[in-house]
């Protein structure tokens, strides 16, 4: 009989261990989608894309986000101020540089170009939250924000809702630096339209041994938004396959990896430029560089 029970036993643990192994493998599980599903009967919010200089096409400007009042936000989100930092402590030299950085994330759908803009701000020690950034941008629509620090979503079946303060439209975070009075290149010209640039690799480490983390817009190639990221970093160590180190505010939390740097040539106009961070689904369009207070 005691036989028995310690075989009893001993099956008993092997199936708790074998029970335990399995459940580290099985795949997590959503707990709440980050924007619900849309009726069909309901409108879009559409806004004409940003003419860019004759000869290289126009600005694509990300894509309107259908119902934005139904958005709501995962259980787990950050604070609206508090941040992750990525790169610390800060190594530097020819071959590989990290600068320490606090990413943060973006806030809602649509407010990409207002969360890389915080990430550069607070890097250059201006504390400010998204909301304060949306306020300041758009100030004929202030307040941008509730009083729990959500951004007003627009309902587009109700005349009298609140402005978005670019959540719908997007934004762009020249509009940002404008109002925070920081350089940055290229700049925008006197009748106010967007200029594009593409840094090539020796200038994109340049920028980051001169101490000032730089923004990077990818145009979506398979119908999503267009999305910008911050680069903080390169690492040219792996037997010359470069690469940089870029934050995401679009992750929860946000996440920052090395992304590989391609720099075979491709035309744009009349221009040589290299595909950069470009992938299967993404072209990377342009880079804000030079941005200092």
């Amino acid at each position: 009989m005691k036989r028995v029970i310690r075989l009893l036993t001993s099956l008993t643990f092997a199936i708790q261990l074998l029970y335990a192994s399995v459940g580290f493998s099985q795949p997590a599980i959503l707990i709440a989608p980050e924007i619900e599903r849309v009726p069909d009967d309901r409108p879009l919010i559409t806004t004409p894309p940003i003419p860019r200089p004759p000869g290289l096409g126009r600005i694509p400007i990300p894509k309107p986000v259908p119902d934005l009042s139904r958005i709501r936000r995962p259980p787990f989100g950050l604070p609206s101020n508090d941040g992750i930092k990525f790169g610390c402590p800060f190594y530097c030299d020819q071959n590989y540089c990290v600068l320490c950085t606090k990413a943060f994330k973006q806030l809602e759908a649509g407010w990409c170009w207002n969360a890389v803009s915080q990430i550069i701000l607070d890097y250059h020690d201006i504390k400010v939250t998204q909301c304060e950034i949306a306020n300041r941008v758009y100030p004929q629509q202030s307040p941008c924000c509730l009083k729990d620090g959500r951004p007003y979503a627009q309902d587009t079946n109700d005349p009298n809702a609140r402005p978005d303060c670019g959540l719908s439209a997007g934004g762009f975070p020249q509009y940002v630096f404008d109002k925070y009075a920081f350089d940055y290149s290229p700049q925008s010209t006197p009748n106010g339209q967007l200029q594009l640039q593409l840094l090539f690799w020796s200038a994109a480490v340049e920028q980051i041994k001169k101490d000032r983390p730089y923004i990077v817009w990818l145009h979506s190639l398979i119908g999503n938004p267009s999305h910008t990221l911050v680069v903080h970093g390169f690492s040219d160590l792996m037997g010359g396959a470069r690469e940089l180190k870029v934050i995401d505010p679009q992750t929860n939390p946000p996440d920052d990896w090395f992304q590989p740097w391609d720099g075979t040539l491709r035309s744009v106009g009349s221009a040589q430029v290299p595909v950069g961070l470009g992938d299967m689904n993404n072209q990377h369009t342009g880079d804000i560089s030079d941005i200092q207070p």
